[in-house]
């Protein structure tokens, strides 16, 4: 991100903190974090992500080694934190408004978009 000179990054649990991403990028870069649990979505916020991505929600076979959180857990962590929260993992034009519904400010979208991969 750095090197390219991107708005921001990305990252996931075992990816470099947030904190120094910021160090790395610069304070004005977006940093999004990846959460599965609404301790993570917490500990994301507190550590100073502009926004979390939360999933997976849905199964997905995108990426097969995810755990499915479900609407419920997506409606807990959104209830938790006050950074936007983007929904992940199996989203798709037929249930993206269920994850608005919940809370969700965002939706990300592989397969719906571009078919299977």
């Amino acid at each position: 991100a750095l090197a390219v000179g991107a708005a921001g990054v990305h990252l996931g649990q075992d990816d470099l903190s947030c904190a120094r991403a910021h160090e790395l990028l610069g304070p004005e870069k977006i940093i999004g974090i990846s959460v599965h649990n609404v301790t993570e979505a917490l500990k994301a916020e507190q550590d100073g992500a502009d926004y979390v991505g939360a999933g997976a929600v849905f199964q997905t076979n995108t990426k097969l080694d995810v755990d499915t959180m479900g609407l419920k857990k997506l409606t807990e962590i959104c209830q938790a934190v006050t950074v936007p929260v983007v929904a992940i993992g199996g989203v798709n034009f037929q249930n993206m408004q269920d994850c608005f519904k919940a809370g969700a400010q965002g939706a990300a979208m592989v397969t719906a978009l571009l078919g299977e991969i």
